[in-house]
């Protein structure tokens, strides 16, 4: 017989395997098992081995052995082998395990919030008057509500945490960071002041109340091994300061009060703050307006008083110089407070008016007693102040009148306006030309325009000096010229003055312009007796060469129909030679002008068939002279 001698069967008996939270500390028992005798088995060499570490596992006897392990030194988030292996004479090698599961330590966020800012109870919800701050806390800690056997001591506060902040939204373009301070034991605080300028980037750092644009605050708590909390966002909405806006006079009751006819009261209001914390503090610098219905209430006097806080507002209520028909009326009167950064308030003022009895008295007797004398005395009045005054006296004293009140008068529809006046006189004053020009009053400016009329004494100066003229000479012309009537005298001087610059011009190589500003100005010395200075620089020209005087007495009589410029027109175009006039493409472009100036057509056509024949320079004299019609 054979026997045959075994080592004994044995088992390890692990734990469940379990989740703990970073940190943990503690034990985790198994047993070296012998299946045959079903007992545990003591003594026995048991080596564990987790993370880093190994080493022999503690023998608590009846075959149960114990691991310690500590989670610190473990990274959370993954699964760990916990191992071990028994041996024992006469016994089976046997190995067991479990893998235990390192979470982060869970953790919370709490918000506290001053109650007097939240809105509906809300604490990440927050209302802040413009010009107050508020301190946010914030507490980062371990979750109270997970085991604490698995925490081993780590409940509580957390301080150290990295903190991630932005805000965004409200009076800044782009997301900013902000600062948290750390209070120790888990408390981080944020003082949000309304008042700094860096949450109004986008309105040039310029503090302001801004009721629709809310502040959007984050923040992240963080730290190595525990969990992270990102999900907290805060609504932080800068307002006007709330306002209380009151009567303060004892005769306005629920807002209303009552007045007579030409009486005059003063009424009180109160400006005062309404938020929590300054209730009741007086409001100075406001700005308090009105709004009325009717003008019989007129405000004489409106605003703040000595008393901080409080305004005045003087009430008159205009009596009739003919108190007939009164009666109670109702006039309401909106008074409107405000004041940059505060909450403005609307007062509505229900004003009772009332007659006196004397007004009732005086209208009983005016409307009912004395009509007929009422009539009479209408009747006087009238035939006094109107029908006795003629009419067209009465329609200029109505337009005085109303240039009195600042108004602008009607015009008298009877009276021939400007404009018809011009048109008669510049048709009277071109009658009988050869080239007959007529305006009619829609021609005519309807306002007046400054017209320059030379003094003939100062254009014969200038005929003088720029054509050398001795004294006796000069008197000749006189003489010649007074045979004119008076406005045409100063324009022939004026033409003759534009030939002899225009020839002058020629000879010295001067522009027409120059030398007609170098002879107004030689013109201007001689008047002023200054020294006389020649500034032609031109030899005297011979009597025959010098200016195209009249003909004889006998011989200046011309039909009526024949214009003096004709004359004038006519020397030029003798002088002028072929290439001195327009060409053909000087011509058309000419046309374009005057077309563009506004001319009439028939004009343009006048125009164009004189500057066929006349010079250069007269044409363009011609042309300064038409002005701009446009």
């Amino acid at each position: 017989m054979t026997i045959t001698i075994t080592k004994i069967r044995t088992e390890v008996v692990s734990p469940i395997a379990e989740t703990v939270y970073w940190g943990w500390a503690g034990n985790i028992s198994f047993t070296y098992n012998d299946t045959y005798f079903n007992e545990g088995v003591s003594n026995a060499s048991a080596t564990f081995n987790w993370g880093n570490f190994s080493g022999p596992a503690i023998d608590l006897g009846n075959g149960t052995y114990v691991v310690m392990v500590d989670t610190a030194y473990l990274t959370p988030g993954l699964r760990h082998p916990v191992t071990i292996f028994f041996d024992k004479d006469n016994y089976e090698v046997s190995s067991g395990g479990i893998s235990l599961k390192v979470d982060e330590v869970a953790t919370e966020l709490q918000l506290i919030t001053p109650a007097a800012n939240q809105v509906d109870n809300e604490i990440d919800e927050l209302i802040v008057p413009f010009g107050d701050t508020i301190s946010i806390l914030f507490y980062y800690g371990v979750d109270p509500t997970i085991n604490a056997d698995l925490t081993s001591g780590y409940v509580g506060g957390l301080s150290g945490a990295t903190l991630e902040t932005s805000i965004y939204g409200g009076g800044i373009s782009t997301s900013t960071e902000f600062e948290i301070l750390d209070l120790g034991n888990g408390t981080y605080s944020f003082v949000f002041d309304s008042t700094a300028g860096w949450l109004f980037e986008i309105y040039g750092n310029d503090p302001r109340a801004l009721p629709q644009a809310p502040f959007t605050l984050r923040a992240e708590f963080s730290l190595l091994n525990h969990e992270t909390q990102s999900d907290l966002s805060i609504l932080v909405t800068i307002i006007e300061r709330p306002t209380n806006f009151e009567f303060r006079t004892s005769y306005v009751i629920n807002g209303e009060m009552n007045i007579t006819y030409g009486q005059v009261l003063d009424v009180y209001v109160r400006y005062t703050e309404d938020w929590i914390t300054t209730r009741g503090n007086p409001i100075t610098g406001a700005n308090l307006s009105y709004e009325r219905e009717e003008v019989i209430v007129q405000i004489l006097e409106i605003g703040p008083t000595e008393e901080a806080g409080v305004y005045k507002i003087k009430i008159l209520v205009a009596a009739p110089l003919i108190p007939v028909g009164l009666d109670q009326e109702v006039v309401r009167v909106d008074l409107i407070i405000e004041r940059s950064d505060y909450e403005t308030q609307v007062l509505e003022l229900r004003i009772n008016i009332y007659p006196t009895e004397q007004q009732t008295l005086t209208g009983n007797i005016i409307s009912f007693g004395t009509p007929a004398l009422f009539i009479a005395i209408i009747l006087i009045v009238s035939w006094t102040r109107y029908f006795s005054i003629p009419k067209r006296l009465r329609q200029i004293n109505g337009q005085i009148s109303a240039l009195r009140k600042g108004r602008v008068p009607k015009p008298i529809t009877e009276a021939k306006t400007r404009q018809e006046l011009l048109a008669e006189l510049f048709n009277d004053t071109y009658q009988g030309l050869e080239i007959e020009v007529t305006r009619v009053a829609a021609q005519m400016p309807e306002e007046s325009v400054p017209v320059e009329v030379p003094e003939i004494g100062d254009l014969l100066i200038q005929l003088s000096i720029l054509t050398h003229l001795s004294p006796e000479e000069l008197d000749e012309f006189k003489a010649d010229i007074s045979k004119m009537r008076p406005s045409e005298q100063a324009a022939f001087v004026k033409e003759v003055i534009n030939q002899e610059a225009i020839r002058a011009a020629r000879r010295d190589g001067k522009t027409v312009e120059e030398v007609l500003e170098e002879i107004q100005a030689e013109a201007s010395r001689r008047v002023a007796g200054e020294e006389i200075i020649d500034i032609t620089g031109l030899e005297v020209i011979p009597v025959e060469e010098r200016v195209i005087l009249l003909p004889e007495e006998e011989e200046v009589e011309r039909p009526p129909e024949e214009d003096i410029s004709d004359e004038i027109i006519r020397d030029f175009e003798e002088a002028a030679t072929p290439s001195d006039k327009l060409s053909q493409f000087e011509l058309e472009e000419l046309r374009k002008d005057l077309e563009g100036r506004g001319v009439p057509a028939h004009e343009i056509e006048t125009i164009m068939e004189q500057a066929r024949e006349l010079p250069r320079d007269l044409v363009e004299e011609l042309v300064k002279s038409l002005g701009d019609r446009e």
